[in-house]
């Protein structure tokens, strides 16, 4: 299963695409995490990750794009909430000008 999280400071939207290709969606508030503590982070992930892998199959991926991630160090508080709720995923952070260069150009 793979995870793709697209946030901003208000809302964050995640999708969860499975082996079979079947997706599941849920939205949340925005991640910040260059605003936010990682006890407000861990809370919205621990009830996102139930609802994107209802029948707790291993997650192998995440990938996370998020309004001013600039470097490895602005993503730590969502990197540790992350990896602690699905613990055998790569995890994969980048700037949300990439996802939005992705989603139009492929």
């Amino acid at each position: 299963m793979k995870i793709i999280v697209e946030s901003g400071a208000t809302k964050a939207a995640w999708r969860a695409i499975s082996v079979e290709g079947n997706v599941t969606q849920v939205l949340t508030p925005g991640l910040s995490p260059t605003c936010l503590d990682a006890e407000y982070i861990s809370d919205i992930v621990r009830k996102a990750i139930p609802i994107l892998n209802p029948e707790g199959k291993r997650v192998g991926q995440i990938v996370f794009y998020g309004a001013g991630l600039v470097s490895e160090e602005s993503a730590g508080p969502v990197r540790s909430c992350l990896e602690m709720w699905c613990p055998f995923a790569t995890v994969e952070f980048h700037s949300d000008i990439l996802a939005a260069a992705r989603a139009l150009f492929g």
